[in-house]
């Protein structure tokens, strides 16, 4: 009986080498790009709208980035008025940068995110202010 396991060893190690011949390894990506350690729940932690503090208005506002690339934003008020919006995202952990993109009816709308110290920070024009976000994992 053991006489068959070697010659079997060696052809399941000459198939598996032959497999991985047609393998190109700088053509797979990081780990990073493969394991996407950035997906998650991220909560709002400072919304600042033309120098005023807005996140106390909020009972929770949340990113959550999928694996897949796709983001859904989530919120509720305190009044109880919620909503989310869906869309797609792009993470460049070389750059540093998060883009959100948000299809609308007649155009794209991108948002930029940093990537500083596991936060995520934007600044964005709403309404003729400046609205300043940062979101961080729980």
């Amino acid at each position: 009986m053991r006489k068959y396991f070697f010659p079997l060893g060696l052809l399941l190690c000459a198939l598996l080498l032959a497999a991985c011949a047609g393998c190109d390894a700088d053509g797979m990506g990081t780990l990073a790009d493969f394991s996407k350690p950035y997906a998650g729940l991220y909560r709002c932690e400072t919304l600042t709208a033309g120098g005023k503090e807005m996140a106390d208005r909020f009972d929770y506002v949340t990113l959550e980035l999928k694996g897949e690339g796709d983001f859904t934003l989530a919120y509720r008020t305190k009044e109880g008025l919620g909503g989310s919006v869906e869309g797609k995202y792009v993470m460049d952990l070389e750059r540093g940068t998060l883009v959100l993109s948000k299809e609308g009816p007649l155009r794209t709308a991108n948002y930029l995110f940093r990537v500083q110290d596991g936060a995520l920070c934007g600044d964005f024009n709403f309404n003729g202010m400046l609205l300043h976000a940062v979101f961080r994992t729980p």
